[in-house]
C-alpha cells in the first residue's frame, strides 16, 4: 500500500508506508506527513530542497541501510499528470525533459520516494541477406556493486536521462562512453516508443520509462561496426541471433530488469515472439505500465489513460 507524494500541489510520487516513520521523525522539516498524502513543505524552494533531500537520502543510507550511496546523477522531478505530455512524441520528450523540472534529485534517491526516472536504450543490430536479425549484447562488469547486477546482459547502450538533457542527447553520451559509438551514427538510430515498469525497490517503488530506439547498422555506411570498451562498466560484447535472445528471456534471467523488456518489445515489433506465443497480449499490454497503486478502488490518482498515450505500430 503507497500514498501519494505532493509538491506544490500536484503528485510526483508514491510513498510505500513501511518508511513513513522515519519521514516523521527523522524528516519533519522537509515533509508533513498526513492520513491519506504526504506533503513537500511548501516553503521549500527548488534548489535548497536538492539538498535537503540529499541529506535525507544519506539518512537512509547510513542509518536505515534501505538505498545505497548517493551516485551523483541528478534527475529532474516532474509531476505525474505531465507523463502522457512528455510521452506524446519524441520531440515532446526531448523538448520537456531538457527543460527544468521541479526540482533535482540523486538518482538513487527516486525509488523511496516513487518518483518516475527516464532512461533510453538502444536496440543495436544487423540484418543478414536472408532477413534474419542478430543483436549486439553487453555484459556489465562483473566488477560492478551487487545493486548495480553485476555479469547481467543488456543492450550496448542504456543510461539514465539526467536533469536538463533531452533522451536524444542522452543517448549520444552514453553510446560514446559505453561502446565508443561515434555521435554520427548514434545519431542514425531511430526512435520507437517506450517501455516502462514498476518494481520494488530500495524500500519503496522504482516507476521507470525507457524510450526506446532501434539502429540497423545493415542500412548504415558502417555495417560492420563493433563495440569497443571505453569505459570499466561493461565486461564483454556480444553478437547473438535474436532467436538466441528470446531463449534466454525464455528459459533464463541472464537479462537485467528492464533491459529485459526493451528486449521483448523489439522481439515483439520484428515478428520474433509472435501472436501465437503464450501470454502475448498480456505480455504486451504490460510493457507499459502508467499507472501507480494508490488505492485499489480510487481513480483519483490515475496518471494518464491508455488513450492518452501514442498508439505503438507493432
Amino acid at each position: 500500500m503507497v500514498i501519494p507524494l505532493y509538491y506544490q500541489n500536484v503528485v510526483i510520487g508514491a510513498v510505500q508506508k513501511n518508511i513513513l516513520h522515519f519521514l516523521k521523525e527523522d524528516c519533519k522539516d522537509v515533509f508533513i506527513v498526513l492520513d491519506t498524502h504526504i506533503l513537500v513543505n511548501p516553503n521549500i524552494g527548488s534548489r535548497e530542497l536538492f539538498f535537503l533531500i540529499k541529506e535525507v537520502a544519506s539518512i537512509l543510507h547510513k542509518k536505515y541501510n534501505i538505498i545505497p550511496p548517493l551516485r551523483g546523477e541528478n534527475l529532474s522531478v516532474f509531476p505525474l499528470n505531465r507523463v502522457s505530455e512528455i510521452l506524446s512524441t519524441e520531440n515532446d520528450a526531448n523538448t520537456i525533459l531538457q527543460s527544468s523540472g521541479l526540482f533535482e534529485i540523486d538518482r538513487n534517491a527516486t525509488s523511496p520516494f516513487g518518483i518516475v526516472t527516464f532512461g533510453v536504450m538502444l536496440n543495436c543490430f544487423t540484418r543478414s541477406k536472408d532477413g534474419s536479425l542478430s543483436m549486439w549484447i553487453a555484459q556489465r562488469s562483473l566488477k560492478k556493486p551487487i545493486h548495480q547486477y553485476p555479469g547481467k546482459l543488456d543492450p550496448i547502450i542504456g543510461g539514465a536521462v539526467e536533469a536538463g538533457v533531452s533522451p536524444r542527447q542522452a543517448l549520444i553520451k552514453e553510446a560514446w562512453e559505453e561502446c565508443s559509438m561515434p555521435k554520427y551514427l548514434a545519431e542514425k538510430a531511430v526512435y520507437k516508443g517506450f517501455v516502462s515498469y514498476l518494481m520494488r525497490q530500495y524500500g519503496g517503488i522504482k516507476f521507470q520509462i525507457l524510450f526506446c530506439y532501434d539502429l540497423d547498422l545493415s542500412r548504415t555506411e558502417m555495417p560492420f561496426w563493433k563495440p569497443q570498451f571505453n569505459d570499466n562498466s561493461i565486461e564483454n560484447f556480444f553478437l547473438l541471433s535474436a532467436q538466441e535472445v528470446a531463449d534466454r528471456l525464455r528459459y533464463t534471467d541472464d537479462f537485467k530488469g528492464g533491459s529485459n523488456l526493451i528486449k521483448i518489445d523489439f522481439l515483439i515489433r520484428n515478428n520474433i515472439i509472435q501472436k501465437n506465443e503464450i501470454f502475448y497480449e498480456k505480455i504486451k499490454k504490460s510493457l507499459r505500465n502508467l499507472l501507480l497503486p494508490f488505492h485499489e478502488s480510487s481513480q483519483q490518482f490515475k496518471i494518464v489513460s491508455a488513450a492518452e498515450i501514442q498508439e505503438i505500430n507493432f
